[in-house]
């Protein structure tokens, strides 16, 4: 009868008892500790009821027959019922709630060498068509756009003079040319009008020293007769050029006379 109540209490508490959910390795390796000494203390009792029992057990199968049997019968069902227990509580082991991983960690995978690569996944259609789908850009994005491509539009035709700006600075570089023409136009006058003072006021003076003193008025014929040796004293006497054969001192000489002497 003791054994009865026994097999009945732990029976219970193996087979029909709720199944607890463990949520850490320490609390695992705790229960793992009392399932195994709940056990070992289980199997010890069992083994002391049997001797103790024995002679009555025997008895009790010589005088029922059968009964002895049965008996037999429902303490291998006990048994089984502590390993059904046993196999109940590596089950919630294996189906105790993983802890979730807080932070930056659960944001990492950590690669397994040995783990199999996984074949290449097939897109959906819906996953195409969000992927073909225009990004929808806001207000301020879209202001932002349109300002960029009015811009680009505008410098396009400010590049090639289309613009009122561009058409205002080519006037003006226009005009700036125009100057600076005229400006160097007007010192080449002055230069050339200088020059020609200066040559005017070289004849005067060469004039004035010819009636006063200067070189004696020559005779164009007696000019041809004359040697290359006097010829060059004369043209020494007016400041020309000695240079040249006899036919150039003599053209050289009358064009002096020519000019100052008239």
């Amino acid at each position: 009868m003791g054994r009865g109540r026994g097999k009945g209490k732990r029976g219970g508490r193996g087979g029909g008892g709720r199944q607890h959910f463990v949520s850490s390795l320490e609390e695992l390796e705790s229960r793992n500790d009392r399932d195994e000494a709940w056990a070992a203390r289980r199997k010890a009792e069992r083994e002391d009821s049997g001797e103790s029992s024995g002679d009555e057990t025997k008895k009790r199968d010589d005088d029922d027959g059968g009964s002895g049997e049965e008996g037999s019968s429902e303490d291998e069902g006990a048994r089984g019922g502590g390993a059904a227990a046993a196999a109940a509580a590596a089950a919630g082991a294996v189906e105790m709630k993983q802890p979730k991983a807080k932070g930056v960690s659960s944001l990492i995978e950590v690669a397994n060498p040995n783990a199999k690569p996984k074949a290449g996944r097939m897109m959906k259609a819906k996953d195409m068509d969000m992927a073909a789908a225009p990004v929808e850009l806001s207000r301020r994005e879209k202001e932002a756009v349109e300002a960029q491509r009015k811009k680009d539009h505008y410098m396009k035709l400010h590049a090639e003079g289309k613009t009122q700006e561009a058409q205002v600075d080519m006037a003006r570089l226009a005009l700036v040319r125009k100057r600076r023409e005229e400006a160097e136009a007007r010192k080449a006058e002055e230069a050339a009008a200088e020059g020609a003072s200066g040559k005017a006021k070289m004849e005067k003076e060469a004039r004035a020293k010819a009636g006063s003193g200067g070189p004696q008025k020559l005779n164009p014929l007696e000019v041809k007769k004359m040697n290359p040796t006097r010829l060059k004293e004369l043209l020494k006497e007016r400041d020309e050029s000695l240079q040249g054969s006899k036919k150039d001192l003599i053209a050289r000489l009358l064009a002096w006379e020519k000019t100052n002497q008239s």
